[in-house]
């Protein structure tokens, strides 16, 4: 039930936004860095709302880093592609402008010509930017080496959604 109030509050939300600015904006971004809110308001829990399990709770009070980033993407694909609909239903042939999204990225390459550090910059990439959007926005700030994580040591410490990929950076 959770799910589905959040994304049609934020659907209300866009159609509001659609009809009150529509006249004036040839480009709507619906989230920018979804990534960013997830990982690091639910895993690290260094931004709001500040949850994580990180270390046994040690840096946040409540939150499980292994679980919530999903649900929080999932809910915010969810409520993207809602006002996607809305805009497509609604306003697209009067106003003429689309829903795009802006995802933040880091370019990684692979530490090696291994096969298995080929395959960790492959799911880095996916976990960075797999988000299945129609248009993609990249905000690059850095590039990373990358390397497969055959202890998985990193998900085995930290047990959250960042290590999920099993590759490490450098």
């Amino acid at each position: 039930m959770l799910r589905k109030v959040c994304r049609d509050d934020f659907e209300r939300y866009a159609f509001t936004c659609f009809k009150a600015f529509g006249d004036r904006v040839k480009y709507w971004i619906t989230f920018n860095e979804p990534r960013g809110l997830t990982i690091q308001g639910y895993d690290t829990g260094i931004q709001a709302p500040g949850r994580c399990s990180l270390l046994g709770h040690w840096f946040c009070k409540e939150g499980k880093s292994s679980v919530e980033p999903y649900v929080v993407a999932h809910n915010i694909l969810l409520s993207h592609a809602a006002a996607y609909h809305t805009y497509q239903r609604h306003f697209k042939k009067k106003q003429g402008g689309s829903n795009r999204d802006v995802v933040r990225c880091k370019m990684v390459e692979p530490m090696s010509d291994c096969d298995e550090d080929r395959d960790a910059a492959r799911r880095a990439m996916d976990f960075g930017i797999g988000w299945g959007i129609d248009f993609f926005g990249i905000n690059h700030y850095t590039t990373l080496y990358t390397r497969n994580d055959r202890t998985r040591i990193r998900k085995l410490i930290l047990q959250d959604a960042s290590s999920d990929a099993a590759v490490i950076t450098s």
